[in-house]
């Protein structure tokens, strides 16, 4: 899978946004488990999807659509802002929009994980991080792929965290 020279995924620190990381470095500072793929179209995803499915028996995945004109827009983007972690990986294929996902790294700094359409990443368990679309009239289509249950499930860090 080649990505197109647009789609490539790119990081930097918040306190730091000058200093541009490539999706390597991103991996390294994520930790063991985590992957990154940058998909040149949707039946290229789609095909990786597959293959990340069977190969982590993953057994249940949604399609997420997020959109200012719906009416839990607002609830939706405050909740997922939260600082969270999830008790499994977390795997995210963002089919439209575009957006920040911030990590906790080791020393606890946020690294800002700029997302767009294609990408598709797999988040260790236990790494706490933020989203935010890019802009408060983004619309975003997002597949989560969760190994056995059918529900979101996060334990939400205190407010003082998501500084």
């Amino acid at each position: 899978m080649v990505p197109k020279p647009e789609n490539k995924l790119t990081a930097w620190y918040v306190n730091e946004p000058e200093k541009v990381l490539d999706a390597q470095r991103i991996k390294q500072i994520m930790g063991d488990g985590a992957e990154i793929y940058e998909t040149s179209s949707y039946e290229d995803a789609i095909v990786t999807l597959e293959c990340i499915r069977q190969r982590k028996k993953i057994r249940y995945e949604d399609r997420l659509h997020l959109s200012p004109h719906k009416e839990d827009y607002v609830s939706m983007i405050d909740m997922f802002r939260r600082e969270h972690k999830h008790p499994d990986e977390e795997v995210r294929y963002f089919e439209r929009g575009t957006g920040f996902l911030d990590v906790r790294d080791k020393s606890d700094r946020w690294l800002r994980v700029q997302v767009r359409a294609g990408h598709l990443l797999v988040l260790p368990p236990q790494i706490y991080h933020r989203f935010s679309p890019a802009t408060q009239q983004e619309e975003l289509v997002i597949h989560r792929l969760f190994e056995d249950v059918d529900a979101w499930t996060a334990d939400f860090r205190d407010e003082e965290g998501d500084q």
